[in-house]
């Protein structure tokens, strides 16, 4: 299951960067945080334009 759910994740991946690429417009956040047993956790928003639809997409990562 495990190696399953890490190819399709690869494929998705793959499929975001291209469309992120692709598009004309993007904009990136990015948000560290600690937690109670100070592991360090980032967050990354990416908005992007898709160039077929013309909709605003989000990917957080």
């Amino acid at each position: 299951v495990t190696e399953l759910l890490e190819a399709t994740s690869e494929v998705i991946d793959k499929q975001i960067l291209t469309k992120i690429r692709e598009s004309r417009i993007i904009s990136i956040m990015a948000d560290e945080g600690t937690d109670i047993n100070h592991h360090r956790n980032l967050s990354i928003c990416i908005r992007y334009c898709n160039q077929d639809t013309g909709q605003y997409i989000i990917a957080l990562y």
